[in-house]
């Protein structure tokens, strides 16, 4: 990979000439603002105030499909495993590690006793078979295919359930499947009396229990006493606040109005980092950012269909790839302080191996070269859709200053994040620059993104050779034949590349001195459990 500095210079004033004029204006903008969220004057004793950057929208284990979800969930809606700051695996609601039948066909999960709902309703089998169930059966849900190598789930007796999976599994991918929110147990009475409405008061097991909303604005969450581990929590309330600007974010964290901001830019950490009353936790990411092709979405997720346009021959797609510089990339957006993404695996990752994480060098030259194989019209105009945040704004017109070099024009196309997942799921994008928290184990981070029919699979990518070596890389127990498995669906990928990765991102969280005991996954996502205020500075 070429660095910054073999950019041309031209081409490297203009980039930064464009990236300083879009931060201004966005300094410009956020400067009239006001935030005009309920509590401005931010938390007060065991009341924290933690500010996301977007709307989490649905509160449905089932039907969510936004990471403020995830962040929200954390607090209150407990799953059957969990991932540690350490990256491992540990049990939560379930009592310890899964046990697998010789074939690894069927899994023992065996549950906390003596649990309760935040309604008072017990926790046991027969409602993590409810929940489960749900998940795979509901004609809207977002988890099928987080569930996708689950058969069925049945009571053993009433602390012990028993899936039956497809086909073997490994012990990492099936751990994994039930720690986001496939694995998430909601109150089958509380399931039953509001069925489809379930989201607007949500009812889980949890250190906190949901308490009100205002859409656009926040969710606040209080302390559970039905919690089974309620003696240990010491905050009595978290308020999620929407602020979507990192700009009003941070500030209203150095103001001390906010307890607690997410995704702080990478602009402002040493800003931050033992000053102003405030402190940093970061955690080394293993997801990415990326840019999603439209390989086949004319509308109807699931059933790919023909679309138009340049980016459906591969060599446009690759030649598009090669117009980018990662490294130039993240020096210019994020200081330097992510990483370069090539591909879903993370190299800290176990199962991570030199083809499932080489790079595509640089290399506008070639980019022009495979344009005119293709036979196509250069400047090649192609758009990207993305939300109009700050830091998505940056990245988009850092691509559109480098990929000119290599042939294409690149049309912006930035909305809010609602308008975003309604146009990409409707198949109204050539590209969809998207963003995933990561999972410890690959398959959640790649089958999401590239099984037929997954909802998560925008561009309707379909290709059954990959769904093949998507299950067998899942089912695969012993890891070294399972990473020479995903290093060879990463080659598989990289001949129609239904996805370009970008970077990958680092999580710095911004929190203020008085707060203590937080910690954060590898996803970035903050647990409250351990929180207490130690005083207002």
């Amino acid at each position: 990979m070429r660095s910054f500095r073999a950019f041309p210079q031209g081409a490297q004033r203009a980039l930064y000439s464009i990236l300083a004029v879009g931060a201004l204006v966005a300094t410009g903008a956020c400067s009239s603002q006001s935030n005009t969220t309920q509590g401005a004057t931010g938390g007060t004793d065991k009341h924290v105030k933690y500010a996301v950057a977007g709307e989490p929208g649905q509160l449905d284990p089932t039907l969510a499909n936004t990471f403020s979800s995830v962040v929200v969930y954390e607090a209150m809606c407990e799953t059957l495993y969990a991932v540690s700051p350490e990256a491992t695996m540990v049990p939560r609601l379930a009592a310890s590690e899964p046990e697998f039948s010789e074939d690894r066909k069927t899994v023992t999960v065996k549950l906390r006793q003596g649990v309760k709902f935040a309604d008072g309703t017990p926790f046991n089998a027969e409602a993590v078979k409810v929940s489960i169930e749900r998940h795979l059966t509901h004609p809207s849900s977002q988890r099928k295919n987080e569930l996708a190598a689950l058969e069925s789930v049945a009571v053993a007796d009433e602390h012990t359930v028993l899936l039956a999976m497809k086909k073997p599994i490994s012990p990492g991918a099936f751990s994994v499947m039930l720690s986001d929110r496939a694995g998430l147990v909601m109150s089958p009475t509380a399931l039953k009396s509001a069925g489809d409405n379930f989201g607007d008061s949500p009812v889980c097991v949890g250190p906190f229990k949901f308490d009100s909303r205002a859409p656009q604005n926040f969710v606040k969450v209080v302390k559970d006493p039905n919690y089974y581990d309620a003696a240990k929590i010491q905050l009595e309330s978290v308020t999620f606040q929407v602020i979507a600007d990192s700009t009003i974010r941070v500030t209203n964290l150095r103001s001390g109005d906010i307890d607690v901001v997410e995704r702080v830019p990478t602009t402002d950490v040493a800003g931050l980092d033992g000053k102003n009353g405030t402190k940093i936790i970061k955690s080394n990411g293993i997801g990415f950012i990326g840019l999603e092709v439209n390989s086949g979405n004319t509308g109807k997720i699931g059933k790919p269909g023909k679309v138009e346009g340049p980016l459906q021959d591969p060599k446009v797609r690759k030649a598009l790839e090669l117009s980018i510089d990662r490294e130039a990339l993240n020096k210019v957006v994020y200081n330097g302080q992510y990483a370069g993404a090539c591909g879903f695996i993370a190299p800290s990752s176990a199962l991570a191996s030199e083809p499932a994480t080489a790079c595509t060098p640089h290399d506008p030259q070639k980019a022009k070269e495979l344009l005119k194989e293709a036979g196509v019209t250069t400047p090649v105009k192609v758009s990207v859709l993305l939300s109009n945040t700050p830091e998505f704004s940056r990245i988009a017109q850092a691509l559109k200053s480098m990929v000119q070099e290599g042939g294409f024009d690149l049309q912006i196309d930035a909305r809010d994040s609602t308008a975003v997942l309604a146009a990409a799921t409707a198949g109204e994008f050539q590209l969809h620059m998207n963003t995933w928290s990561g999972r410890i184990d690959p398959d959640a981070n790649i089958s999401r993104f590239v099984s037929t029919g997954s909802p998560s699979n925008y561009g309707n990518f379909s290709n059954p050779k990959v769904d093949e070596m998507v299950t067998a890389a899942r089912s695969e127990p012993d890891v070294d034949k399972r990473r020479e498995l995903y290093g060879k669906l990463t080659v598989e990928l990289a001949k129609e590349l239904p996805m370009i990765y970008l970077v990958r991102p680092s999580f710095y969280a911004g929190v203020r001195d008085s707060l203590e005991g937080l910690t954060a996954q590898p996803n970035g996502v903050v647990d409250f459990r351990a929180a207490r205020v130690t005083g207002r500075g």
